[in-house]
């Protein structure tokens, strides 16, 4: 009979350290998740600030060759031809820093998304790790517990083959 207790209570222990085991990892994926949501939206507000500044640097750069282009068109019908020539190359000298410089921005971005993708990958990477070492440990102790039950079965099924065996010898006498 206290052997039956015992064996009731330690299952009724084993279920509790199961469930409450179960609500941590259920709480762990919760903030995890919340996390990943907070690292997309963070990705999300960053891929737009970048499209965001690609296009007002293009419409920048459309207005600087419209106003380039009026300037030039006022230049050549007062100035004469060598001044003509000057004006050219010094537009063509900025021309040439304006797409050193934006194609040393694009490439700065260009890496900083590279970058923010290799740093997604390494974090996906790393939380299907967990999540592969969460799954053997439950593996794991569902199979503690599995033998735990399986232990308590054959002591009790041993304790009741005793029993009777008792009660055959005490009827004998």
């Amino acid at each position: 009979r206290r052997k039956e207790e015992l064996a009731i209570k330690s299952r009724e222990e084993i279920i509790r350290v199961n469930e409450e085991h179960i609500k941590t990892k259920r709480e762990r994926k919760l903030q995890e998740k919340k996390e990943e949501e907070m690292m997309a939206a963070y990705q999300l507000e960053q891929d737009e600030k970048l499209r965001q500044r690609e296009a007002e640097e293009q419409e920048a750069e459309r207005l600087k060759r419209e106003i380039q282009k009026k300037l030039l068109d006022q230049q050549e019908r007062t100035l004469y031809r060598q001044a003509e020539i000057d004006e050219i190359r010094a537009r063509r000298a900025m021309e040439d820093a304006e797409r050193k410089h934006r194609a040393k921005q694009l490439a700065e971005a260009q890496k900083k998304k590279h970058d923010m993708e290799v740093l997604d990958a390494a974090r996906r990477q790393q939380q299907q790790e967990k999540e592969e070492k969460q799954r053997l440990e439950m593996q794991r102790r569902q199979e503690e517990y599995e033998n735990a039950m399986r232990q308590a079965r054959s002591m009790a099924e041993r304790e009741m083959i005793e029993a009777e065996h008792e009660k055959m010898k005490d009827n004998e006498l």
